[in-house]
């Protein structure tokens, strides 16, 4: 049997998870995905974004693919979870087409993903807050007093 490379990891972006599939899609793959959202729905991530754009030869025509995805973020959805899922124009094509996975919430980036979580939108610069010193700086008190 021949292995495929393929990389599961698990990040953070502004406090939202991350899991990133990268390389070809398997068998091997799909098994690590389900450990890896069964680990997120046990440890309470409420906040999660499946990021599947890096990954090839995903059957998007075939029907029991998209069943199992949705079936392996059931896990998430069940624990009321903001799920969020990035694929390519290709993918998120694929999916509108497919009644199954319609309800899922589709991005075309990282960044408009946690973003839609986080209810703040893309490319403002979100809250912005100023910090004030206790003491002037000497620098600006001596131009100020003189």
């Amino acid at each position: 049997m021949a292995t495929s490379s393929a990389d599961v990891t698990i990040c953070q972006h502004s406090g939202v998870t991350i899991l990133n599939l990268a390389g070809e899609w398997s068998d091997d793959m799909q098994q690590r995905m389900r450990d890896a959202l069964l680990a997120l729905a046990k440890s309470a991530h409420l906040e999660v974004v499946l990021n599947i754009s890096k990954t090839l030869l995903i059957p998007v025509s075939d029907p029991l693919w998209w069943k199992m995805l949705e079936s392996n973020l059931q896990c998430l959805i069940t624990h009321h979870a903001s799920v969020n899922i990035v694929g390519t124009d290709l993918q998120l094509q694929m999916a509108s087409r497919n009644w199954l996975v319609r309800s899922l919430r589709w991005s075309s980036s990282e960044e408009e993903a946690v973003c839609r979580i986080r209810g703040v939108m893309q490319g403002s610069t979100g809250i912005k807050s100023r910090a004030w010193f206790a003491e002037p700086h000497p620098e600006f008190r001596s131009r100020s007093a003189g």
